[in-house]
């Protein structure tokens, strides 16, 4: 895209919308050039998921509480110039991003989903903005670049748990996957 603004589109029909003159240099300068985007949807339905997503699905909501998420799309999209220079967006311009909805997440789509961004400091998703479902996918606006999933949160569990084996020794190193139940969330 060039700074004049534009449309980059990924291959599943994502894609990220700048402004014109709407992208500055880490340091706060104005750029003028062209703009390389990076983008990238993960399926939150993908078999590795848990290989694909930054961290986990913990998060802090815009109330401050922690709260777990269920994810219906994720984009990871940067910035940079042809020099491999990390840009961001201008304060005041922010970016529209869209996102399609996974088929299988269609019919549980609200109309109005919370956009959240991995504070990378922390590790945790972080609550800020909405999309709205526009027939089949998510359409939002973003201040900044990271992660962004479209996700409803529902209240964090702790889980505690001990495995053994049948002589009941206690076993370590075992991949336990948790999910919840069908029709919950």
């Amino acid at each position: 895209i060039g700074s004049n603004g534009g449309k980059a589109s990924l291959r599943n029909g994502a894609s990220v919308s700048l402004l014109s003159a709407s992208v500055q240099r880490l340091d706060g300068n104005t750029y003028s050039g062209d703009i390389n985007v990076y983008g990238s949807y993960i399926d939150p339905g993908s078999a590795n998921i848990a290989q694909l997503l930054p961290g986990s699905y913990m998060a802090v909501n815009s109330a401050g509480r922690r709260v777990s998420l269920i994810s219906y799309g994720m984009l990871a999209i940067e910035l940079e110039t042809n020099n491999g220079e990390r840009l961001q967006l201008k304060e005041g311009k922010p970016a529209t991003l869209r996102a399609p909805i996974p088929q299988d997440r269609i019919q549980s789509a609200p109309a109005t989903i919370s956009m959240w961004y991995v504070d990378e400091t922390k590790g945790i998703w972080v609550e800020e903005g909405k999309a709205t479902k526009q027939g089949n996918e998510y359409v939002g606006t973003v201040n900044h670049f990271s992660f962004w999933n479209y996700d409803i949160d529902v209240p964090a569990v702790k889980l505690s748990l001990g495995l053994k084996n049948a002589a009941g020794n206690p076993i370590a190193g075992v991949p336990v996957r948790v999910t919840r139940l069908a029709g919950l969330g």
